[in-house]
């Protein structure tokens, strides 16, 4: 009788391909649930602008932050959903975003 020893390569190559196939899945998956959380976009847009937090907006692939910036200026920070990257920050029209009354509109 011989002593055979069975390789262990292929049973590191399957662990190996669920290691990756995980690895590659979360962030697809975090991308199918919209990507960022709005805190995580808060805290990114203040990294940004630091201020206070107006309005968070999600249309199709964009994320806009509205920041009352500290100088009294509204800011608007886009930011990638999916990375968290701050993709464009410029100021914003007042006008576009107020009330009759003059207050900012948080709708």
């Amino acid at each position: 009788m011989k002593n055979e020893t069975k390789s262990p390569v292929p049973q590191l190559l399957a662990a190996l391909a669920v290691v990756t196939m995980i690895g590659v899945e979360a962030p697809v998956a975090l991308a199918q649930q919209g990507g960022i959380s709005d805190a995580r976009a808060r805290a990114i847009a203040l990294r940004a602008v630091p201020g206070e937090v107006v309005e968070i907006e999600r249309e199709d692939d964009e994320l806009e932050v509205l920041v009352r910036a500290r100088d009294g200026r509204l800011m608007e920070v886009e930011i990638d959903p999916r990375s968290g990257r701050v993709l464009e920050v410029e100021v914003e029209d007042d006008d576009e975003h107020e009330d009759d009354d003059g207050e900012v509109d948080d709708d």
